[in-house]
């Protein structure tokens, strides 16, 4: 499924293409500097199992739905759908595909002009789905644009177009 941002005689170029609950084929996302994947080895012998308690905790794993978060969720919709516009004002293409459900394949990081912007509407949700409402404005024109959300992982993450 395509869902994009495009104005009269596409003028914008901020095109996400998400599909519905597909698995993601790329593999899982960027890991984190402080994983065991990337630590560096130290000094100190690990002689014990469980998670340094000076670390935050894992919000990476699968939670209690089973699904990983998305890099760029957010903890609730309205805080999703802040970081979509400042990610949009920002031309910051892989926060915004950070943004993205795990579960959706195909996405592909929007590439911004200079002049465009984006402006929240609202941002709705009843616990589990939502949407977030938005204008898009690039060279002169705007476009009122939703895009669907839901939990994955305890976290808030766009789920397609609305």
């Amino acid at each position: 499924m395509i869902a994009g941002i495009a104005l009269v005689g596409g003028a914008i170029t901020l095109v996400l293409l998400l599909g519905d609950d597909e698995q993601r084929t790329d593999g899982p996302g960027p890991v984190a500097t402080g994983s065991p994947a990337s630590a560096t080895p130290t000094e100190q012998p690990d002689t014990s199992a469980s998670e340094p308690t000076s670390e935050p905790p894992n919000t990476s794993g699968p939670t209690d739905d089973g699904k990983e978060p998305a890099p760029g969720g957010q903890p609730s919709n309205q805080l999703l759908a802040e970081s979509l516009i400042s990610a949009i004002n920002d031309h910051d293409g892989t926060s915004m595909v950070d943004m993205v459900c795990r579960t959706i394949s195909g996405v592909d990081e929007p590439d911004f002009r200079d002049d465009t912007s984006a402006e929240l509407l609202d941002a709705r949700d009843d616990g589990e789905n939502g949407s977030i409402d938005f204008t898009v404005t690039e060279g002169g024109r705007s476009e009122d644009v939703t895009f669907k959300t839901r939990t994955e992982g305890g976290m808030w993450c766009l789920a397609g177009p609305g």
